[in-house]
């Protein structure tokens, strides 16, 4: 690696967008932090490329770089599943855009949970230095401060127990795309969600 100024860059920019994602997600903004969620993991993979001397093309699906990126050389560790859901969200965008029978069931806990893990699995192998002292992330700083944006309801940064975050209640966001300028969507809660790693959940099926 030739430029630790350059992946550090990228690694803050990276950061921003999780802390931020996270934390429209813990405000129930179930749409609008699966959108950043999924610039944020861009964000992580294109740090990974640097570190790695490889250049990812400049485009927002996710499940792409990522499949450019391992390619048979690096295992992440990362559900695939959830980076196909999170580029379905990128395209909620514009919904003008988004062709009949689009459909998204998503789920705040499963979302949250993910985020951090896959953000966790991506960060822990970054170790910079520069003259020979560790240099210090964004992450870093808040886990030394114990810091609530990183630490509230996480279950890899933090002490939060998974299996009973996913028994509390939690807010949910289905969406289906009927026709032109008619889209039908549902928010609800509901109590406790199965922690089986799935992600292509059908949104919302109207009697035919």
């Amino acid at each position: 690696m030739k430029d630790v100024g350059n992946v550090t860059i990228w690694l803050g920019l990276a950061d921003n967008d999780y802390l931020a994602a996270r934390s429209l997600l813990l405000d129930h903004f179930i749409v609008q932090g699966a959108i950043l969620s999924n610039t944020a993991i861009e964000k992580y993979l294109k740090t990974v490329s640097l570190v790695e001397g490889e250049t990812l093309p400049r485009k927002h699906d996710v499940p792409k770089l990522y499949e450019i990126l391992t390619n048979g050389k690096k295992d992440l560790g990362i559900n695939e599943a959830y980076l196909n859901l999170l580029s379905k969200c990128y395209e909620m965008r514009y919904p003008d855009d988004l062709k009949t029978g689009f459909n998204i069931a998503l789920v705040e806990t499963r979302m949250l949970v993910e985020l951090d893990f896959t953000v966790y699995q991506i960060r822990k192998g970054f170790r910079f230095q520069s003259d020979g002292k560790p240099v210090k992330t964004r992450i870093d700083s808040l886990l030394e401060f114990k810091d609530d944006n990183l630490l509230r309801d996480n279950c890899y940064f933090g002490t939060t127990d998974r299996k009973e975050l996913f028994e509390r209640d939690t807010h949910c966001y289905n969406m289906r795309v009927l026709g032109p300028s008619q889209i039908l969507e549902a928010t609800y809660q509901t109590t406790g969600v199965d922690d089986d790693g799935k992600f292509d959940s059908i949104g919302l099926r109207p009697n035919n």
